[in-house]
């Protein structure tokens, strides 16, 4: 399906009935395209929300100890996400339940960007180009965040 508008500048093609209408098949494309992973992150999350004390997420992420708290929330957060993967958007509602629980700005940053180092990319990388690589492109991705000092 083309719902390209080529005509006019943009203002016009955005403001146009054809630019409307191509605007609302990408919105729906797009939604059709993320939906299962939006449901499945809401609902881990939710159910994360409800079942898990807020008692274990402070005791977890070491909140009465601020400091250790700073250095465990960004080492922490990546070795959740990895385990807990839906998908970038689906992690976002499960970010605000571990921001919730305690983690540290730093294990949120760490948390959310953890999508790059999820188990199946990690399999991809060993496949391409070997477990060397794949060792050093999770640690890549991994070693930033340790040295927020947030």
């Amino acid at each position: 399906m083309d719902v390209s508008v080529t005509q006019g500048s943009l203002l016009q093609r955005i403001t146009s009935e054809d630019g409307f209408t191509a605007t609302s098949h990408y919105f729906v494309m797009d939604l059709a395209a993320v939906w299962k992973d939006i449901a499945g992150g809401l609902l881990i999350a939710g159910a994360l929300a409800a079942w898990v004390p807020a008692d274990f997420w402070q005791k977890f992420f070491l909140v009465s100890h601020p400091v250790a708290a700073k250095i465990w929330g960004p080492i922490v957060g990546p070795i959740v996400a990895i385990f807990s993967f839906v998908c970038s958007v689906g992690n976002v509602p499960l970010a605000a339940v571990l921001w919730n629980g305690g983690i540290s700005f730093g294990g949120v940053i760490a948390f959310i960007y953890a999508d790059l180092i999820v188990l199946p990319i990690i399999d991809i990388y060993r496949k391409y180009y070997g477990w060397k690589v794949a060792a050093l492109s999770s640690l890549f991705f991994i070693l930033p965040w340790l040295s927020l000092p947030l």
